[in-house]
This record gives structure tokens, sequence and C-alpha cells, in this order.
């Protein structure tokens, strides 16, 4: 799977949507480049963030995007030195502790999309998962985004939660 998710490439924009909502909304890190790994995500703790944002590829998982990859993932970056493919699948999310997590926001392709091969409209694994891990929010997406039309529809969003109860998200 090494060669398929790192053929996917960054995603145009990425790091400087991210970037810029950090600075502007959210007083905190931003994981990008090399230091995006499975291993970070699964040490990160989540328990002072009132919202997270993946900046990245999301996969459907039905093995027609990635050749193998049979359940939805967000594409991150690939460590071979630990054995870990760069792929945070629903299993991984799952794991996470996100009880104290208002919002999830997935700025990634058909991050929202449900199983083609089940027909099923609602959100995709992805989406589940990060409700089963806690989040209370959810914004995914059931179509391909733009970079920026997902910056504004962020920075709405965020100006919004942040003018409803006063305080930093």
């Amino acid at each position: 799977l090494n060669r398929d998710v790192l053929c996917l490439g960054k995603v145009p924009g990425a790091r400087e949507m991210l970037s810029r909502l950090s600075a502007r909304f959210m007083p905190s890190k931003v994981v990008v480049g090399q230091a995006a790994t499975l291993s970070a995500v699964r040490q990160m703790d989540f328990s002072t963030a009132g919202t997270v944002i993946f900046g990245t590829h999301g996969l459907i998982g039905n093995g027609k995007e990635v050749a193998g990859l049979h359940d939805p993932a967000l594409v991150l970056t690939p460590d071979p030195s630990t054995g870990d493919d760069g792929l945070l699948r629903a299993q991984d999310i799952l794991r996470l502790r996100m009880d104290r997590v208002g919002l999830v926001m997935i700025a990634a392709c058909n991050s929202g999309a449900a199983d083609p091969s089940t027909q099923e409209e609602g959100f995709s694994g992805l989406g589940l998962a990060f409700i089963f891990a806690g989040a209370r929010a959810l914004i995914v997406s059931h179509w391909y985004v733009d970079i920026e039309a997902t910056m504004l529809l962020a920075e709405s969003v965020l100006n919004k939660l942040a003018q409803a109860d006063g305080t930093t998200i």
C-alpha cells in the first residue's frame, strides 16, 4: 500500500489552510508533512482539543482507489521504519479518545461518502468512527473538495462557533 499512498501526493494548499486556521482560531499545534504519521496521531492527547481538523486525502476503502484497501481511511505520512503505511483507518479512529472534542472537520474528498458497494446513504465508516470515538460534531464531504471552498467553509463555521459561545475554539 505504501507505493499507492505515496502516489496520491500532497493535497495542494492543505498545509497553508491548516496553518491559517490554527493561527486564527485554535491556539494549538499543526502537525503536517513528515510529522503527520499514524504513530503521531495515536499519541496525541485530544482531551483539550475543542476542534480537530484533518486536511488530507480521504479514501472510501472500496479497493478501487487504492488496491487492497477495503476500509475507509484518511491518508497520513507513511513511516516505513515503523511499518506505518500512512493510513488512519476507521478502526484506528475508534481507538482515539475524542470525548472532549466538540468538532472534527475532515477536509478530505469523499470523507463522508457511503460505501459504494452497499449503496447506503449516510456517513461512511470514517464519520461513524469519529462519532464513536467521542467527537460531538462532524463535518465531512460526500464529494471531491476544493481547497478554497473548504477554507471558506471552515472559516465560516469556526467564526460562527466562536461567536456562539464567545470562547476560543
